[in-house]
């Protein structure tokens, strides 16, 4: 077997004998479910819980000039101090692009890569610098979104921009504050929440590939509470995954979304939250017999997610000592059906328990701001797959895995130009013993110009998933319980600079990074005959370079562009090194937006370029696999809007303008030109 015939199986078999696509860093395994009475239950039960509590979709604060980032520390840090490089994309810029899906606005964010296995509604993965997918975590209002049942991975498919207020990209180890997930990096999805009174607010647009996409949110508040409720139905006929034949791959998707908060005194307050998706889409098969590409096919992946959250804040001695008590609970169901059959499952759930406590004082030179955070979390895993059984073994079986961690945090400001931060988190694994992670930062202003420099330093784990180890996918793939956590150390270094009084921002960030204990998901074993997943001997390393700029070219005239180059290696079985699947050396983007008409009118142009990358063709057998080099592409989307009286807008897009022919992954068609147009309507606050 040719060495190069490796990779974690991330797009794992739809049917028995088909892999739909192979990374080899990228995830075990995907996707299926249990569905039946359990489905219903959870349906009624989401159903309950969120008509009583529903997502907060007020009216738009403006940006603000430095805004605060939330997921870089514990302590509540502005922009321009965190260490780390980090990314914030606003409300405003979401509906200026008109982009429905959350992944496809990160393909313009420095650092990071996007790939996605056909037309909307595919599978889609998201890394950070040259990462795998299922180290980077996903944060939803709070709630660790990434799903146990497909390899760790956030279903990024799923989730589309409805409700979404903010999106903050944290790049670089974060595992000594959110954990195992976050060995790349963070991105957290904060959902809109302000509200003064009562509000409503809706949309409906249509175009190409047969798509309607349409939703709608109801709000109020009294003096001390906001509830509110909303929900978005978007459905698509989509493209023809594969390059012949003429079926097109459709998609569904059903995303209700709510929230409630309560502040009992001035002292003490209550957060509740529930997100629910039900999610169907269509895809291909794949001929290993005569062509070793997707062919159509009759396949059909089915799935239901919800999360559900619980906060409790306690101030203390005014405000002194701040306490945060959570609750959370995410649970999916993975289904997939072959000519109306199912075809096989995968579920799980997660509990999480966790408290933060902080306090903040001023003591030392030039009374420095001292923060110092404690946490304690506590979460509890469980993950099930059904299946037929086989020669090779019975994939059913149910597992569960618990861990326990203590983290601390300090951070000082002082001089009013320096920032230190500094993070250590213990992990206590059920599987996996004891792990520690830990991370130093710091950011220095150097002059009131603008000038800042900063840099940080990390160690950050990764553990083995369920598929990983426990997986079993007929005729194909074994799981390997004993598989060791995968063990990142990775600095960066960066400056900002602000020029034009402020009218043009540039960053520049250059990075390594060493992992050792790397998975290999996609190992042939002779003793078995299937495919397993194996730890990798040497150091994968990955090291590049980020660059950004913002400009103000006008009254009306913003730009924003970004430029990525990564090396991404990994050891070769004979030595060496090679350059891991899917990540482009080079990427770039730009974003041009003229709003005029006393801003009742706008006009945004957005384009973004993905160069060559590796990936994998497994032709027909008995044939080995072989890297096949991807082209690059650029696409240019362009998206006009006007707003009429208070609150109506016309607004509409054209997306990949040129109808650029692109590949994500080797074989897949993504889809060609689009054009689309739709309302929105406001009423109230």
């Amino acid at each position: 077997m040719a060495c190069r015939f490796q990779g974690r199986l991330v797009f794992c078999l739809r049917s028995p004998g088909a892999i739909l696509a192979v990374d080899r860093c990228g995830s075990a395994g995907r996707r299926w479910g249990r569905r039946g009475a359990r489905r219903s239950v959870k349906k009624t039960f989401s159903a309950i819980v969120l008509s009583g509590c529903a997502v907060v979709a007020g009216a738009q604060e403006p940006a603000e000039l430095d805004p605060v980032v939330v997921s870089a520390s514990r302590v509540p840090l502005t922009l321009s101090e965190v260490p780390g490089s980090v990314t914030v994309i606003e409300r405003e810029e979401i509906e200026r692009r008109q982009v429905v899906h959350v992944a496809d606005l990160l393909r313009s964010v420095a650092g990071v890569s996007v790939s996605r296995s056909g037309t909307a509604g595919s599978q889609t993965q998201v890394r950070v610098r040259g990462s795998e997918s299922n180290h980077v975590l996903v944060l939803i209002d709070g709630v660790e979104a990434n799903d146990p049942a497909s390899g760790d991975e956030f279903r990024w498919e799923q989730l589309t921009t409805f409700d979404v207020e903010r999106i903050e990209i944290v790049r670089g180890p974060q595992s000594a504050l959110w954990g195992s997930d976050a060995l790349a990096g963070v991105v957290n999805i904060i959902t809109r929440r302000n509200v003064s009174g009562p509000a409503a607010s809706g949309f409906v647009e249509g175009g190409s590939f047969g798509t309607v996409y349409s939703g709608a949110s109801a709000q109020t508040a009294g003096e001390r509470w906001t509830a509110s409720v909303g929900a978005a139905y978007l459905d698509s006929e989509g493209s023809n995954i594969s390059h012949h034949g003429g079926e097109d791959d459709g998609y569904q998707n059903l995303t209700v979304t709510g929230s409630a908060g309560l502040d009992a005194t001035e002292a003490l307050q209550f957060e509740f939250g529930g997100r629910y998706v039900d999610a169907e889409n269509d895809y291909d098969a794949v001929d290993f017999f005569e062509t070793g590409l997707p062919t159509d096919a009759d396949l059909v992946s089915d799935t239901d997610s919800l999360f559900l959250s619980s906060i409790a804040k306690l101030s203390l001695f005014d405000d002194f000592w701040r306490n945060q008590f959570k609750v959370t609970y995410a649970d999916s169901d993975n289904d997939n059906h072959a000519d109306g059959e199912s075809s096989g499952s995968t579920a799980a759930d997660t509990l999480g328990l966790y408290y933060q406590g902080g306090i903040e004082f001023a003591a030392g030179p030039g009374l420095a701001q001292h923060g110092l955070t404690l946490a304690l979390e506590h979460e509890q895993e469980d993950f099930s797959q059904r299946g037929a059984a086989s020669d090779f073994g019975d994939p059913n079986q149910d597992q569960n895995m618990d861990n326990t961690a203590y983290a601390a945090e300090y951070v000082v400001r002082a001089y009013q130009r320096l920032v230190l931060t500094s993070s250590l988190r213990y992990d206590d694994n059920s599987d996996f013993g004891n792990e520690y992670s830990w991370r130093l930062g710091g950011s220095y202003r150097l002059s009131d110009r603008g000038s800042r420099v900063r840099a940080s330093i990390g160690k950050g784990h990764k553990a083995p998933t369920f598929i990983e180890r426990f997986g079993f996918f007929p005729d194909l793939f074994i799981g390997n319980p004993d598989l060791r956590p995968e063990e990142s150390r990775s600095w960066e270094i960066g400056v900002d600079q602000a020029l034009a009084d402020g009218q043009v921002e540039i960053g520049l960030t250059y990075f390594r990074a060493r992992l050792e204990d790397e998975i290999n998901g996609f190992v042939f074993d002779p003793d078995t005959f299937l495919f397993t997943a194996r730890n990798v001997s040497g150091t994968s390393h990955r090291k590049g370079m980020e660059a950004s700029v913002t400009a103000r070219l006008g009254e009306h005239l913003d730009f924003g562009g970004s430029y990525t180059f990564t090396d991404s290696t990994q050891p070769q079985a004979q030595g060496g090194h090679e350059d891991e699947l899917r990540r482009p050396r080079h990427m770039a983007a730009a974003d041009l937006n003229y709003a005029f008409a006393a801003n009742r009118a706008n006009v945004n142009l957005a384009v973004t370029y993905t160069g060559e990358r590796d990936d994998v063709f497994f032709p027909p057998f008995p044939a080995d696999s072989e890297v096949v080099s991807l082209d690059s592409y650029t696409l240019v989307n362009l998206a006009a809007s006007y707003r009429f009286g208070h609150g109506t807008e016309f607004y509409g897009r054209i997306e990949n303008m040129f109808d650029e022919d692109y590949e994500d992954i080797y074989g897949f068609s993504n889809p060609g030109v689009g054009a689309f147009a739709g309302l929105r309507i406001a009423f109230g606050n």
